[in-house]
């Protein structure tokens, strides 16, 4: 404590971010020092677990679990845990500009062009702008190293109310540390983040970029190998999910208005792939059985088309 003090004493404007940086890990030494950091017999632990499971069975342990609004994900895995690091590998977009042409059921297109706006329309949105007002959303515009992030989202999480989940939009853009080879760099940020997560019982949404491999393929769905220095971002997620439509990579596809969540890794569950519907920019929700059927008959075609092309060369 003597050392964060000192620090502090020394800090100036030109040093600020760095001493603000040596401070947090000075702090989160200690935490690491206390009581509560030390080893426990799994008989102590067991008594909390017990209880976990009876408010399972209560349905009181529901609201615990971050559900994703992704009807057949939710029913099947029950949400995302507190402590859980999800990466989902998607394309980047305004925050509040999409959150709005969510709440609104309006097409992004339709918010950047105002002059197509409905009174229907402007009604809509103003009710989700409202909706949104109400809410204690956070946003911070800038890249900063993953030190500031979780600074900032620990002392969100101190608050009353708490934090529900964490979203980083996106790894990419994180501040690496100079002179480091960018998969070590890499690894540095997911686990902290996902130490972050196990601390704060707060789920990490990440953002993450693909390689350029899926452009290469004859089929574009991304596998875990397709994420950039994929290696610790495997190894410290507990959940990977690729959004992937089909359409955007192949012009005759027969799979129009359909989007694909493939989940790659759970670590507390199966993979598997879930479908929604793909309307003006957002999900619906669709028949699981009946696009699962629609998707195989699709891959079938494009196969004999494939050895047709083959057999006539």
């Amino acid at each position: 404590m003597n050392a964060a003090l000192a620090l502090l004493d020394q800090t100036n404007p030109q040093n600020i971010n760095d001493n603000m940086r040596e401070v947090a890990k000075l702090v989160n030494s200690l935490e690491m020092e206390s009581n509560d950091r030390l080893p426990r017999r799994l008989s102590e632990i067991l008594p909390d677990w017990i209880e976990v499971l009876e408010r399972r069975l209560q349905g009181s342990e529901s609201g615990l679990y971050l559900k994703v609004g992704i009807d057949p994900m939710d029913e099947k895995y029950g949400g995302f845990g507190r402590t859980d690091l999800i990466v989902i590998a998607g394309q980047l977009a305004w925050v509040a500009e999409r959150h709005i042409a969510d709440r609104s059921t309006l097409p992004v297109g339709k918010l950047r062009n105002p002059l197509e706006l409905t009174d229907e329309d402007y009604g809509r949105m103003s009710q989700a702008i409202s909706e949104i007002n109400d809410q204690d959303n956070y946003v911070i515009d800038q890249t900063m190293t993953v030190d500031e992030i979780i600074s900032h989202a620990e002392r969100l999480s101190r608050c009353d109310k708490g934090l529900a989940f964490l979203a980083v939009d996106y790894l990419g853009l994180i501040i690496k540390q100079k002179a480091e080879r960018n998969d070590i760099a890499i690894g540095d940020i997911t686990r902290k983040l996902k130490k972050f997560a196990l601390q704060y019982m707060v789920p990490v949404i990440l953002l993450s970029q693909l390689n350029r491999n899926v452009a290469s393929r004859a089929d574009k769905r991304p596998i875990i190998q397709d994420l950039r220095d994929s290696g610790s971002i495997e190894q410290d997620a507990d959940a990977i999910i690729f959004p992937y439509r089909d359409e955007v990579h192949n012009e005759n596809s027969r799979m129009k208005g359909i989007a694909e969540i493939i989940v790659a890794k759970y670590r507390h569950g199966e993979p598997g792939t879930f479908y929604m519907g793909w309307k003006n920019g957002h999900f619906i929700n669709v028949d699981q059985e009946e696009v699962a059927y629609r998707v195989a008959e699709n891959e079938r075609n494009s196969q004999d088309k494939g050895r047709e092309q083959k057999d006539w060369r």
